[in-house]
């Protein structure tokens, strides 16, 4: 009965869907799968909260703003905001590292290879919610986003159809396809009635997106997402929402 799953697979250079799973079986009747007739691939009505798998928006909007990755920050276990952005003294922000781990200072890097909560609390309140909001959507993510800044915890639901086109952006070096899920349309001739035209549009530096990927190896390498390892080159986020109800991996 629990959990469900859903994947998409997109080819970042042309945007093609080459796979997509929405669920175990659409054609079960409802009263048997609550889930049989919704396609969670595409997010259903709502998506998903992303977790720390959002956390590479905010690095990129971090890198465009100057930021180095070297930068470090404090990374105690927990930090409470008292000021705006991100909180007031009449209603604090209180953010706490998975487990409850605390690492001193870290760098923005090694923040991102550990999805080191409180560090990425400090990035957005430096950038600003705003600016990671639009770099997501800039990337490739079509949900409505709430420029908060809890959304560089994930608080925000997202789906994995938009999330592998975002992530693509990152593989191309900053060139962004729309997801297509029609390769072309044929009559019974064969003759092409339709055929999708490949629009690339460059919309992150390049320097800033080979920067990003090189950190995102190392959470495949040695850090949250070591398990995605398939023994070649790869740049990814895992993610976990609030109470364990999501986890994600993207790549």
């Amino acid at each position: 009965g629990d959990p469900y799953g859903a994947l998409t697979a997109i080819d970042p250079r042309n945007g093609r869907i080459r796979a997509m799973v929405g669920g175990r079986n659409y054609w079960v009747p409802r009263s048997v799968d609550r889930y049989a007739k919704v396609n969670l691939a595409t997010g259903g009505s709502t998506g998903r909260q992303a977790g720390s798998a959002f956390k590479p928006f905010a690095l990129v909007a971090a890198l465009e703003s100057g930021i180095p990755p070297t930068q470090t920050y404090p990374a105690s276990s927990t930090r409470t905001f008292t000021q705006p952005p991100c909180g007031s003294p009449e209603s604090p922000w209180h953010v706490e590292n998975y487990e409850g781990s605390g690492y001193g200072s870290m760098s923005v890097e090694s923040a991102t290879v550990n999805s080191v909560n409180v560090v990425y609390a400090q990035i957005i309140e430096d950038v600003g919610p705003e600016r990671v909001v639009e770099v997501a959507r800039r990337m490739g993510i079509r949900s409505k986003l709430r420029p908060y800044c809890s959304s560089v915890l994930g608080t925000n639901e997202v789906n994995t159809m938009e999330m592998a086109s975002a992530f693509g952006t990152l593989a191309t070096i900053g060139k962004h396809v729309r997801p297509q899920s029609i390769v072309r349309i044929e009559n019974a001739r064969g003759k092409v009635l339709y055929e999708p035209k490949v629009k690339r549009e460059q919309v992150l530096d390049p320097a800033v997106a080979y920067t990003a990927n090189n950190i995102l190896r190392g959470v495949v390498s040695g850090g949250t997402g070591t398990a995605a390892n398939i023994g070649r080159p790869q740049a990814g986020k895992t993610g976990t929402a609030q109470m364990w109800r999501d986890a994600w991996y993207v790549g």
